[in-house]
């Protein structure tokens, strides 16, 4: 018993023991499997590329900041410009302020919108004066037309903008024509083939038609021979005498218009003669030495006739009655 409770004890040493221990190369040995994977060569490439180039990585990253900080800033900053276009354009109080404008927001929507406004409004002060003075007209029309061309020829422009650019450039094309009326017709077609269901197509096409008929050539050749200026007289086909009469009913438009004849007459002539009562009780108190201030007045004399006569018969009677009894006396 005493020996069998004697070896247990070393038993038990022995078996605490380990049996095995394990080789030292064991963990290398799942760290080759795992680069043996595609996700392990991945990553040891991907590690590797990231030290090699990490200077550079920054520098790229560090610059996609900046531009998006910039793109931030534009962003925000032709936002704001925008809007200051826009009130500028709302409290517009001339045409050069939609020159200004213009060329202030070339490239922005309000700009363009300031140069279709600038260009129609050419173009209306030339058709104004078209028939009283050709030189401004022309200018007018010139700028319009260049206004128009420049709208037109940006690419990207507004819809709305570009399709009254080409309305406005085909009539100011028409309106300076020589009797070619060749490009204003093809002003015309290119409005309607680029909108179709523009709402000037029916004007756009009756232009056309026109314009192709020796009528129109031949007036709009005529036309540009004439050089109308502000100082020519121009036909009063129904013009009014008075600017005022415009403004008032017929019967005091007439008197008014007799009031003005009235005041430029004469004072022995025309108005003695439309007023003979008033003549009358004149004549008695005209002094007979006076007369002859009055010699330059016969054709108001012989038009009273029957008036003068009487006031001048009494002057003659009373003169002989007085002299006569101062010869009766002595006899």
């Amino acid at each position: 018993m005493a020996q069998l409770g004697e070896s247990r004890p070393q038993d038990v040493k022995t078996s605490m023991k380990p049996d095995k221990q394990l080789p030292a190369t064991e963990p290398v040995s799942d760290v080759s499997q795992l680069q043996k994977t595609e996700l392990g060569r991945m990553v040891q490439s991907t590690g590797s590329v990231l030290e090699k180039n990490a200077t550079a990585i920054v520098v790229v990253v560090c610059t996609v900041l900046v531009v998006a900080a910039g793109g931030i800033w534009w962003i925000r900053q032709s936002t704001e410009s925008s809007s200051a276009a826009w009130a500028l354009l709302e409290s517009v109080e001339s045409v050069d302020d939609f020159g200004s404008i213009s060329e202030k927001f070339s490239g922005e929507v309000p700009g363009q919108w300031a140069k279709l406004r600038e260009s129609e409004a050419h173009q209306k002060s030339g058709t104004d004066v078209m028939f009283t003075d050709r030189e401004l007209a022309l200018a007018d029309f010139k700028r319009a037309r260049e206004g128009f061309e420049k709208l037109v020829a940006v690419a990207g422009v507004d819809p709305i903008i570009r399709e009254r650019a080409l309305w406005g450039l085909a009539r100011s094309l028409e309106a300076t024509s020589d009797g070619d009326t060749g490009k204003a017709s093809e002003a015309y077609q290119r409005l309607v083939t680029d909108f179709p269901e523009t709402i000037y197509k029916p004007f756009a096409e009756e232009r056309i038609a026109s314009l192709k008929t020796g009528g129109t050539k031949e007036f709009y050749a005529w036309f540009a021979k004439q050089n109308p200026k502000p100082a020519d007289i121009r036909p009063k086909d129904g013009a009014a005498k008075n600017p005022h009469d415009l403004f008032l009913p017929p019967a005091a438009a007439g008197e008014i218009e007799g009031q003005t004849k009235d005041a430029d007459a004469k004072p022995g002539e025309e108005a003695g003669a439309t007023k003979p009562d008033d003549t009358k009780p004149d004549a008695p108190k005209t002094e007979a030495p006076k007369t002859e201030k009055k010699a330059d007045e016969p054709a108001a004399e012989k038009k009273s006739g029957s008036e003068e006569p009487k006031a001048d018969e009494p002057k003659a009677e009373n003169k002989p009655e007085v002299d006569a009894p101062a010869e009766k006396k002595p006899e």
